[in-house]
């Protein structure tokens, strides 16, 4: 991001930059989740004693920021209220992390971080040339990243621009959806810059083209709905209803949130439209019902209503698991392969054009 847009986003109200892109961040998590309580994790250094600053040392610790979104309110009003609470989290970022977990009674898993499972933060990277007496200093890249939670998103300020990084867990998420989650984001930062006052639910996510490909799809031709652009069951599924209170209540959810008339139990959650940021909304609902810790990555290994709804009733004892992933892996790779069938047909169309 060049500095100028920069600038203009430090001049956003009574906030800080990290404050304002935590309220854009929120607003984005709010958009792909369907969530209004939007929960992130931040680092912070923890070194608020100037006696600690010449120390070797890690002292770092995690503030949990809680942003709720009202799509109606104004986005300058959404900024109050996380510059209220930043501060807030500021004046206890001594209380470690794993006490407030302690505190909470937060159940714990091996497979989920407690609290939050995304990250956002902004670093201020030191531009100069460092030197130290009679050391030769020299940067080195990591080679590899390690992937501690769902999402992490980086922004780090250098020489007054702005660049963001999206580090992101390969089984929840394909390049492609961080890639849009990205663009979406930073047009969420160039409306805001705009008109801060404006509501949140107003504030730009689509591009012209994506708008545009919308309104191709959904205007009927000569009268008549285009079926192909509607979810469809894969080919050859015969609709069967779901039976037990656990499938219709997975059914149900699953309706809700991927706005279709009927589920049957053998229909891929992925077939039917779903993507890793809605089943994250379904993950919510589901929990908020049963009570009962359900892993994102769950929707991969069970991804039809009646897997997942026997995994949530019976646990894996009863499912034969390595069949089911690998099914899940084919049927994963088979969306993966006709999404970007979608793309080359739409590139080809358009160049055509």
């Amino acid at each position: 991001m060049p500095a100028e847009k920069v600038a203009a986003l430090k001049q956003c109200g009574r906030s800080t930059l990290y404050m304002t892109l935590l309220a854009a961040f929120a607003v984005l998590m709010h958009r792909y989740s369907g969530q209004d309580d939007i929960v992130v994790g931040s680092p912070i250094a923890n070194r608020q004693d100037e006696r600690l600053e010449g120390l070797i040392g890690f002292f770092a610790n995690m503030l949990v920021m809680r942003v709720k979104v009202e799509p109606n309110a104004s986005f300058r009003e959404l900024l109050d209220q996380v510059r209220e609470f930043s501060l807030e989290a500021y004046r206890h970022q001594d209380v470690p992390f794993e006490r407030l977990v302690e505190e909470l009674s937060v159940g714990r898993s091996l497979n989920r971080t407690p609290v939050f499972q995304v990250i956002f933060a902004l670093q201020n990277a030191f531009s100069g040339t460092q030197e130290l007496r009679g050391l030769e200093i020299e940067s080195l890249a990591a080679e590899d990243w390690r992937v501690r939670f769902d999402l992490e998103v980086y922004a780090v300020e250098r020489n007054a621009q702005l660049e963001i990084g999206w580090v992101y867990n390969v089984a929840l998420f394909d390049r492609w959806r961080i890639e849009q989650m990205a663009a979406h984001y930073e047009r969420l930062l160039a409306a805001i810059v705009q008109d801060l006052d404006q509501p949140v639910c107003n504030l730009g996510r689509l591009s012209a083209s994506e708008i545009q490909q919308l309104k191709i799809r959904e205007t009927p031709q000569a009268g008549k709905v285009d079926r192909r652009s509607l979810p469809q069951a894969p080919a050859g599924n015969v609709y069967v209803a779901p039976r037990t209170p656990m499938e219709q209540m997975v059914a149900g959810v699953w309706r809700e949130v991927l706005g279709l008339e009927r589920v049957g139990v053998d229909d891929n959650f992925f077939d039917l439209g779903g993507h890793s940021l809605l089943a994250a909304r379904v993950r919510f609902y589901l929990r908020e019902k049963l009570q009962k810790e359900l892993a994102l990555v769950d929707f991969f290994s069970y991804p039809t209503v009646r897997l997942l709804a026997e995994k949530l009733e019976h646990g894996e004892k009863s499912l034969n698991i390595s069949a089911i992933r690998e099914r899940a892996s084919r049927q994963r790779a088979n969306v993966l392969r006709s999404r970007q069938d979608v793309r080359r047909q739409e590139g080809e169309d358009q160049a055509g054009e």
